[in-house]
């Protein structure tokens, strides 16, 4: 934490007010002073009683048509369709809320996937749980592999995967 410090007979207190969830939290807390110098670490755990609620959130994506055709696949968007039905079907008794996010073909695109995680990244809790299914092209060019959204327009170009592909 980088808050103000106030001081109480030579020593420090920052205020600090943390999330808990029920079970077991571990707190942790270090100080540094101006010279770097780093204190030892204190722990802390604090049990909070109640009711887990917990969300799963599934992000599914899958591609058959991509906008170069020569790539286009069969099956990959009826096996991403088929893993939310059985998830949906499955999982209701054991999350208190179930969302399902589907980016299919011409949604699948790079921009479209990020700025979903980005919204699910500010709303998940930790003890929620993130499923990311996908069904479609992926690349591996020297020793990183990369998803292949659908407005990536070759597979094995380097230059075109850093740019429109997710590693």
């Amino acid at each position: 934490l980088e808050s103000p410090v106030n001081l109480k007979n030579g020593k420090a207190i920052v205020p600090y007010t943390p999330e808990l969830i029920n079970g077991t939290n571990t707190l942790e807390a270090i100080a540094i002073n101006k010279a770097n110098i780093e204190s030892s670490k204190k722990t802390v755990k604090i049990t909070k009683e109640g009711k887990f609620n917990t969300s799963l959130y599934v992000v599914a994506v899958g591609i058959n048509h991509y906008e170069n055709e020569s790539l286009n696949l069969n099956y990959a968007r009826a096996d991403a369709e088929g893993f939310l039905k059985l998830i949906k079907q499955k999982s209701r008794s054991l999350f208190d809320k179930v969302e399902t996010i589907e980016l299919m073909d011409e949604e699948a695109t790079k921009e479209k996937i990020f700025e979903r995680l980005n919204v699910l990244s500010k709303v998940i809790k930790p003890q929620d749980v993130l499923f990311f299914y996908y069904a479609g092209h992926g690349s591996m060019v020297e020793d990183k592999f990369y998803f292949v959204p659908t407005d990536n327009v070759k597979l094995y170009s380097e230059d075109k995967l850093k740019k429109n592909a997710i590693s």
